[in-house]
């Protein structure tokens, strides 16, 4: 406050003196209000140059404005700019103030330089220099309510009594002191005790009134598994405080996410499949389903895991895993991390956050759980087990299920949708498609979009077949990615139900007629609604762009899956998948289905049998392919035994069997 007074009043006498040219009264005028020493000196400095030191390289202010002109210009401004002003800072330094001995000035720039350049190698060292000149101190104050101390059990709630207001000031460290006057600290908390900042907000819709609790917490959980909690009711207090504190501890890559709201913010062991046996560490941001990994190597890439199209997320307790410590596994397209936690208490805080944070937010599309195809999960489980086990259902889509089973089922997938289970032994048919059309009849905006409702039956009105289904696929181009994702799953599995119409007795009119209210949300009502389910359904395969080889396939699969006999008994967790003959190509495919009691052996002589080839000509091999084709495991050797050749002269062939981990 001070130095802005001062700046205040330089600005004030540059102001006054440049209107008063030959005035000599109000010239003696100003000249009285600078006779304070600070202004007298502030005046000197910023207005004369008194105290401003050569450029050690350029003599002039206009060679100085030239090479400063051109830095601007060049790709690498911020580092081109830093190392143009580092020798002139070190020159400066010692006029900064004319009391500062010469040795005094040398010890502070070789403790500075020290302090700057700690940790980092030699051909770090201007980089790290760049990143510490334009990193702002983090200096913020305030009072703050803080409860007692805790050992672990914070995430138990407390109450507004609970809390005392103290003092904070954040520099070097955070520090706690009962009131502004005091001087004597209550309390100090280091950047390198502190392993993560946690945020949490009241639900004021599901609490009782009046509030006994203040509606936004935060706690900083230490090393030593002690935890410091916070409170208040003011929304800009709190943001306020955890981006200081979150940018005060953490390293810069986190500070551009710091500035916006998060759950939680702090450093975890981690690894990846790509190097199963190297732990390394790093600082992680979560921020709504979002987890953002900066990692502390230099040359490591910045990662980001959306939490919302994982495939799999496990916490696995020590006694249950080889490493003998909590662990978090979260398995996305493609890869498999690995989480631990710095303590007990922050693992436990880390995997509550991630698993709220993976679950679904809202009622809007792109609030579910998603599949690895940006699809619903609640939608992907519910056609996978209606393609397997209701194509020959008759009734299929108009028979209801029981409402009570129905909310049940509704509730267990709003609340974890990658954890429920669809199987022929618990599930019912009825049930299931009943809970596909209340998920889109219930959404807040319907999975064609309200605002483009108007388009939609637009477009249905021509009477013309291709310029109804040209304006379809233009206005399904337009649609958000999981609208476009999900609509194409729903209408490529409705129009399997149709192909096997003779079975089910559904055709293309009555399944139009039955998700078109659900569809468009439009309660019964909708003549061209209907029309625009018939047009999508009979012609999916030109409006998604699904080429021949594909529709045969799909073909060749409710082929498959109606012929099989005994579907409707057949036992749980029964799958269909895709086997490869030495060559992922079309015409090498094979589709099957698989039963868990089928052993790996019956597999591969029926893929033979299936394509007229004979076991005893060659030696087949039979491997899993999963994660995109980056990993695979043997599932079946023939015994040596079996062999119809000698080793040597032997023929090796294999088999891929493709799964979707």
């Amino acid at each position: 406050m001070k130095l802005y007074s001062y700046l205040l009043s330089w600005v004030m006498i540059e102001q006054t003196a440049s209107g008063l040219h030959g005035c000599h009264h109000q010239r003696f005028s100003i000249q009285k209000t600078v006779l304070n020493k600070d202004e007298t000196f502030i005046a000197h400095k910023y207005r004369d140059g008194k105290y401003r030191g050569p450029h050690p390289n350029y003599s002039t202010q206009e060679e100085i404005l030239k090479v400063l002109s051109g830095a601007v210009s060049g790709p690498n401004l911020l580092k081109t700019v830093m190392q143009f002003f580092s020798d002139a800072e070190s020159l400066a330094e010692p006029f900064e103030s004319p009391t500062l001995s010469s040795s005094s000035a040398d010890n502070w720039r070789a403790s500075s330089y020290s302090l700057n350049t700690e940790g980092l190698f030699p051909d770090d060292l201007n980089q790290g220099r760049v990143y510490d000149e334009i990193m702002q101190p983090v200096v913020h104050s305030g009072y703050l309510n803080k409860a007692a101390i805790l050992s672990k059990t914070f995430i138990a709630k407390k109450t507004k009594d609970e809390f005392h207001k103290h003092w904070c000031v954040l520099e070097r460290s955070l520090i706690f002191y009962e009131n502004d006057r005091s001087s004597e600290q209550v309390g100090k908390i280091d950047p390198p005790e502190v392993v993560c900042l946690g945020v949490n907000k009241l639900d004021i819709l599901n609490s009782p009134v009046p509030v006994e609790r203040f509606r936004y917490t935060f706690e900083i959980v230490l090393a030593c598994e002690k935890v410091h909690q916070f409170g208040t009711d003011a929304a800009e207090t709190l943001q306020t405080w955890t981006s200081a504190i979150g940018k005060w501890f953490t390293p810069i890559s986190c500070h551009c996410l710091l500035g916006y709201e998060f759950q939680r913010v702090g450093k975890m062991r981690y690894k990846a499949m790509l190097n199963p046996d190297q732990w390394k560490e790093g600082f992680f941001l979560l921020q709504k389903s979002h987890l953002f990994i900066c990692p502390e190597e230099q040359d490591a890439a910045e990662d980001t895991v959306n939490l919302r199209q994982l495939q799999e997320l496990t916490v696995s307790p020590a006694a249950e895993n080889s490493e003998k410590k909590d662990i978090i596994i979260l398995v996305e397209k493609g890869r498999t991390l690995y989480l631990q936690g710095i303590t007990r208490a922050d693992f436990l805080a880390w995997s509550l956050d991630i698993q709220s944070a993976a679950c679904s937010s809202g009622n809007m599309l792109r609030d579910q759980q998603l599949s690895r195809n940006d699809i619903p999960i609640i939608v992907d489980s519910c056609i996978a087990f209606l393609t397997q086990y209701g194509l020959r259902h008759e009734g299929i889509y108009r028979k209801n299920g029981a409402k009570s089973r129905i909310k049940l089922l509704m509730d267990e997938f709003r609340k974890d949708a990658r954890n429920v289970k669809l199987r022929i032994s618990d599930n019912f048919v009825e049930d299931v498609t009943d809970v596909l059309k209340r998920f889109f009849r219930e959404l807040d905006d319907p999975i064609f979009t309200t605002e483009r409702h108007p388009q939609w039956r637009e477009a249905a009105e021509h009477q013309e077949k291709s310029k109804r289904l040209e304006k379809y696929m233009e206005l399904i181009n337009h649609l958000p990615k999981v609208n476009r994702a999900t609509l194409a799953a729903l209408i490529g599995h409705l129009y399997r139900v149709q192909k096997c119409a003779d079975l089910n007795q559904m055709c293309t009119k009555n399944l139009a007629l039955l998700f078109a209210p659900s569809l468009f949300q439009t309660e019964g009502k909708g003549e061209h609604e209907v029309k625009i389910m018939e047009d999508l359904i009979d012609n999916y395969a030109s409006v998604f762009s699904i080429d021949e080889e594909q529709v045969t396939q799909m073909d060749l699969e409710n082929s498959l899956i109606t012929t099989w006999k005994d579907v409707q008994l057949s036992q749980a967790g029964d799958l269909i998948i895709e086997v490869y003959l030495e060559r992922k190509e079309q015409d090498c495919c094979v589709t099957l289905k698989v039963s868990p009691v089928m052993t790996a052996e019956e597999l591969t002589n029926q893929v033979l049998d299936m394509r007229n080839i004979p076991a005893s000509t060659d030696i087949w091999l039979t491997f899993e392919v999963f994660e995109n084709g980056e990993n695979w495991r043997d599932l079946y050797i023939p015994r040596r035994e079996s062999w119809s050749k000698p080793y040597s002269g032997a023929s090796w062939r294999s088999l891929a069997l493709l799964t979707c981990l």
